[in-house]
Formats: C-alpha cells, sequence, structure tokens
C-alpha cells in the first residue's frame, strides 16, 4: 500500500490572467502525462523576437521544479520573467507535479553603498501653470528649482 506522500493526485491546472484586457502576465495551463516529456506550446504577440527566451525559461523552470512528462501551454501578453516562472511554478503545483522544490532566479550581487558623507544635490519640480505651488517651494531647501 503507498503513502499519501508517495502517490499524488495529478491533474490538468491553470495559472494567470487571459483576456483582452490583460497586460503584462501571462496565462499557462499544465496537463500531466504519464510519458511523452515535456511540451511546450506558446501563443504570444511578441514570439518573433521573445519566444524562444519565454520556451527557454518555461523549460528551465520546469525542470527546476522536477517536471518531466507534461503538455504546457502558455498564452503570454507580454509577462516579465519573473512572472513566467511565478505563474509556471502555480500551475504545476496545481497540477500536484513537481519535487516540491522551488524556481527561484540567480540572486543578483548589488553594487556597494554609496559614502553617505558625499555631496547630494536635489531638484524640485514645479508646474509652470500652477503659481500655488512656488510660495511653498523654498520650504525644502532644493538646489535648483526647474
Amino acid at each position: 500500500m503507498t503513502s499519501p506522500k508517495e502517490k499524488k493526485a495529478t491533474q490538468a491546472a491553470e495559472a494567470g490572467h487571459w483576456g483582452k484586457d490583460v497586460r503584462s502576465d501571462l496565462h499557462v495551463s499544465v496537463d500531466p502525462r504519464p510519458s511523452g516529456g515535456l511540451e511546450i506550446t506558446l501563443e504570444s504577440r511578441v514570439a518573433p523576437y521573445y519566444g524562444d527566451s519565454i520556451r527557454t525559461q518555461a523549460r528551465q523552470v520546469l525542470e527546476m521544479l522536477g517536471v518531466k512528462n507534461a503538455l504546457v501551454s502558455v498564452h503570454d501578453e507580454g509577462a516579465l520573467p519573473f512572472v513566467i516562472s511565478a505563474r509556471l511554478e502555480t500551475a504545476v503545483k496545481r497540477a500536484g507535479l513537481g519535487t516540491g522544490n522551488k524556481a527561484l532566479p540567480e540572486k543578483v550581487r548589488l553594487p556597494e553603498a554609496s559614502v553617505r558623507d558625499r555631496l547630494r544635490r536635489s531638484r524640485l519640480y514645479l508646474p509652470g501653470t500652477e503659481p500655488k505651488y512656488f510660495i511653498n517651494a523654498g520650504l525644502h531647501s532644493p538646489d535648483a528649482i526647474i
């Protein structure tokens, strides 16, 4: 007899938004299958420019999550890389697939902090058509008023 941890119920799952007014997002559907490897289909307006990059990222995320056999359909509406990873991870977990790993991007090393005692300049932008803002412009002691 198998324990509940050993046997997961797998089912088709979806994540993300899809529609006329959706921007900077994508819709992912993951359909588990017993064999056949990964098959990724992509529908996107930017496919000629970023299609290979989106497919490569999707394959990398699925490999990180331990998905070996699935039919993955991606409908992209200009999503950024972190959104692609998050939507894929959500769909995989909803489908009951994967090893429980997380698909995290590489860590980016931040530049060193600037010296605190260096000279810092400030600018205050004021709309030229609104004189009411001119009265209190000096309260902030800007180096320049534009």
